[in-house]
């Protein structure tokens, strides 16, 4: 399975979404915000980042220009429920930046595992 860092700032979202990975048999690293990806690829291996869009200081949009760009071997999935803007949008702005997958929330673990473990790459 695989190692997945999912960053969302809703800590229902959040918990949600780790324990129904950890479920699946995936281990997960959850974390409210997107700083974290300043300094977790040196310490833990990972293969897949789930990102919010909209969070505090370091947001979706920068965490999947950092990846892509810092480290083209991690698969990018991002998730939004909109803001001042619709779901959509972000979701366009993402899928621009490098996301391979995007989904609006609630986002469905089934559609979440799918994209971990078959490598979907449609939206």
């Amino acid at each position: 399975m695989a190692n997945v860092l999912i960053l969302d700032d809703d800590p229902e979202t959040l918990l949600a979404l780790k324990l129904g990975l950890q479920e699946l048999g995936h281990k997960v690293l959850a974390f409210g915000d997107g700083n974290i990806t300043r300094w977790i690829f040196e310490k833990q291996p990972i293969d897949v980042v789930i990102t919010d869009i909209l969070m505090p200081q370091f947001d979706g949009l920068q965490v999947i220009g950092d990846v892509t760009k810092n480290h083209p071997d991690i698969r990018v999935c991002a998730i939004s429920g909109g803001g001042f803007k619709d779901a959509k949008s972000y979701l366009n702005m993402a899928k621009a930046l490098g996301a391979e997958k995007v989904f609006e929330k609630p986002v469905k673990l089934e559609e979440l595992q799918l994209f971990i473990t078959k490598r979907d790459q449609s939206s």
